[in-house]
């Protein structure tokens, strides 16, 4: 599973948050947010629960590229 980062960038842009506001309010650091949208590391539970925390009301598929 990947992230769908066109779509996470402009749910920070509506949300207004930068890379370290929104890792901070998805519980989880600001290098591992990186490294996800890098694609260099996967998303987990803990990250899917905390797109869930900083988009509340939007649905997390949009978030995830499942192959």
């Amino acid at each position: 599973m990947l992230i769908n980062k066109d779509e996470f960038y402009k749910s920070m842009d509506v949300h207004k948050y930068t890379i370290s506001s929104c890792a901070q309010i998805m519980g989880i650091s600001r290098e591992f947010l990186t490294y996800v949208l890098k694609g260099e590391r996967k998303p987990g539970y803990k990250f899917i629960s905390g797109i869930q925390k900083a988009f509340p009301g939007e649905s997390i598929d949009k978030f995830l590229i499942k192959f």
